[in-house]
């Protein structure tokens, strides 16, 4: 006897009490197309009907999501060393400008918080500008790779049909602040910079006329065991600034994380014996 429909089920937990999804269909391959976690372990199973009734769930199977840059592998789990999210005053951080008014401050952003009610806020100032924003000291782990910096930005800031007239970077610092050094776009796991920034002597940075909320993840594995404060600088030329008003540069949810021995993933199987394999994929935005 064949099944006419199919039921699938895919959970978070090999009893399916988190059922993520739950779908019938009368085709025999289906594609997820329900967002799901990243470099997440996945169960699931599936069971047959036809007018004679239900059949029994199969046996119960497993898949893994991709991980993403700045995602702790399995068999690991994430170490916080630091974390803001702006809601508190942002104890510890402070900002200046060596060129042009200081714009810096806690607002309720653009468009909206990537979360809670606020940002640190730049704007694209309409003259000359040199922006900064600095961490307080973080100790960074000697082990734990991958490393990282992770902060959601939104810009909207001035670019050129190729380059960028004013833009952002990011810079670290070892010294307490002493001396600060660049970080360039081979630290950038994602979110690379766009190109030369007229107003930062032409420094690879970050433009855009908008650019929606975006999660930039920041390699610092070279940076293991020190402690270090970020800088995150807006610079801007002698120009407009964006049309219809200097909008900027909005920051939320600054992030470090580490990597730590963790709960130990299952290994793949999509309960195949022989034949084609069926490739179960989601994203996750």
């Amino acid at each position: 006897v064949q099944g006419s429909t199919y039921r699938l089920q895919v959970a978070t937990d090999a009893a399916f009490s988190e059922v993520v999804l739950d779908v019938s269909s009368a085709d025999t391959i289906y594609t997820i197309e329900t967002d799901l976690e990243t470099n997440t372990v996945y169960f699931w199973r599936v069971g047959s009907s036809n007018p004679c009734g239900d059949g029994s769930w199969s046996a119960v199977w497993t898949f893994v999501t991709e991980s993403l840059p700045g995602d702790c592998g399995l068999g690991t789990a994430p170490a916080i060393h630091f974390f803001d999210d702006f809601e508190s005053g942002a104890p510890g951080w402070s900002h200046n400008s060596v060129t042009g008014p200081d714009t810096w401050e806690l607002n309720g952003g653009i468009t909206g918080s990537h979360s809670g009610s606020y940002v640190y806020h730049v704007d694209d100032y309409d003259s000359y500008s040199d922006q900064r924003l600095v961490s307080p000291a973080i100790a960074l782990p000697a082990e734990g790779m991958p490393i990282t910096l992770q902060f959601w930005n939104y810009q909207s800031i001035e670019d050129s049909s190729s380059d960028c007239w004013d833009g952002a970077v990011v810079e670290i610092s070892t010294d307490g602040g002493n001396n600060w050094t660049y970080l360039p776009t081979v630290h950038m796991l994602t979110d690379p910079y766009d190109g030369p920034v007229y107003g930062l002597s032409d420094l690879n940075g970050w433009c855009g006329d908008p650019q929606n909320w975006l999660k930039s993840v920041v390699d610092l594995d070279a940076y293991a065991g020190e402690t270090a404060q970020f800088r995150f600088r807006m610079g801007t030329d002698g120009s407009v600034g964006v049309p219809e008003g200097h909008l900027g540069w909005d920051l939320d949810d600054v992030k470090v994380q580490s990597c730590t021995e963790g709960v130990i993933g299952l290994p793949f199987t999509d309960g195949f014996e022989t034949g084609d394999l069926t490739v179960w994929s989601g994203s996750n935005p």
